[in-house]
């Protein structure tokens, strides 16, 4: 038995499910790079925007890190989870991370540190997404999917809910260059541990050219542009609330802790009930809330928004979970083709933003405040998550049609 099935197995409240042996391990990887991302990478675009002021900066990290970045590395992706396998690949994607933290401490937000922090950040997400996704459509158990999704969402909530309030603590009191000192620390640390309980690998065996085939493509891009459009929140959120950062760190700690009850609450319904359906509660919740927010912005109206989407995206177990039927069905390559098309839908939003930005700070053609700019954007999710709605629907049909 591997070493990170212990990890998960003594935890409390999954007595409903138990995770496959084979990828316990792994799963102790995903945790660990979730760990930084919800310290670490939530709030980069913040040090950026409050040592620069500048909107373009952000917009420029969000479309490398989130986008453009990933998009040329998918081959080599494919590579490196072919002969390496994709805890390696894993693993990587965490190293990459706590460099790119090592050089925030060193080098800044100048303009070419945050050109170099985007790519890293693209690599890394890059690597850990088509890891993430292969892992579960290749391992987990078919008529448990869902079920083990919101099992690890719970894990991964209940474990993180203090950690964006304790970072902006950390932030606030010490500053942002102390807090990624400590952040790369803890990656290494992170890594020494794992490399001393690493265990099997496990390969795939596809090619670019059925990742770039899979079906759906028109859904995914959709969901990247929406996604794109609601990465944008956070730095909307920070601006409407004065730029406290532990202010920040409370309302998102609030989100991860509602979060992580609703999962539990939901956890059994999805597989028992066949209840996919309930995965346009996503868009629809994508479409309203950052609305509302949009047009009303202040910081009550933000706590609750902003709760309320993360309520509705735990229904995201519904959408990943009818992808992973489908994904055992026809071929592991849909789970990374996917992740594919959904950072070229984020290149859409993330594009717009950056061209919008540098007409307003730059060339100084359009005369827009940062709530104005930030609020326009994000009213380009409503637009897509809609559009999602539609295409969601021939998924279910295909999920219905296998009889899965």
């Amino acid at each position: 038995m591997h070493e990170g099935h212990h990890v998960f197995a003594h935890l409390p409240h999954l007595h409903f499910f138990e995770l496959p042996e084979e990828v316990a391990h792994f799963y102790a990887l995903a945790f660990i790079r979730t760990v930084l991302t919800v310290t670490g990478g939530l709030f980069l675009p913040l040090y950026i925007y409050k040592a620069t002021g500048s909107l373009f900066l952000v917009f420029l990290y969000m479309l490398l890190s989130q986008s453009f970045a990933k998009l040329p590395l998918r081959p080599l992706n494919l590579w490196i989870l072919r002969r390496f396998g994709i805890e390696w690949a894993m693993f990587a994607s965490i190293i990459l991370a706590g460099i790119e933290y090592l050089l925030v401490y060193f080098f800044g937000t100048a303009l070419l540190p945050v050109f170099f922090y985007g790519v890293l950040e693209g690599i890394s997400a890059s690597l850990y997404w088509d890891s993430y996704h292969t892992s579960f459509g290749l391992f987990g158990k078919l008529k448990e999917s869902a079920e083990e999704l919101a099992g690890l969402q719970i894990i991964q909530s209940m474990t993180t809910i203090l950690l964006p309030f304790l970072s902006a603590v950390v932030i606030s009191v010490l500053g942002f260059h102390v807090f990624y000192a400590i952040v790369f620390i803890s990656t290494v640390i992170a890594s020494l541990w794992l490399l001393s309980r690493f265990g099997a690998t496990h390969k795939v065996n596809f090619t670019m050219r059925e990742v770039l085939t899979v079906p759906y493509r028109a859904l995914h891009l959709s969901d990247g542009a929406q996604y794109g459009f609601t990465w944008i929140i956070p730095i909307f959120l920070y601006i409407v609330l004065n730029g406290s950062v532990l202010l920040f760190g409370v309302v998102k700690t609030i989100i991860a802790a509602s979060m992580a009850l609703f999962s539990f609450v939901i956890a059994r319904y999805f597989d028992r009930k066949r209840a996919f359906g309930l995965g346009k509660i996503v868009y629809a919740g994508n479409a309203v809330f950052p609305t509302i927010l949009a047009t009303f912005p202040s910081p009550v109206v933000a706590t609750v928004t902003e709760t309320a989407r993360g309520l509705t995206n735990t229904f995201g177990v519904a959408i990943t979970a009818t992808l992973y039927r489908v994904v055992r069905d026809r071929s592991p390559a849909l789970a990374v083709g996917r992740s594919f098309y959904v950072s070229a839908g984020k290149s859409v939003a993330f594009t717009a933003a950056l061209v919008l930005s540098y007409l307003v700070e730059r060339a100084h053609v359009l005369s827009l405040s940062p709530v104005d700019l930030t609020r326009y954007l994000i009213y380009g999710a409503a637009i897509f998550a809609l559009t999602s709605i539609y295409l969601y629907g021939r998924l279910e049909r295909d999920v219905e049609s296998l009889g899965a």
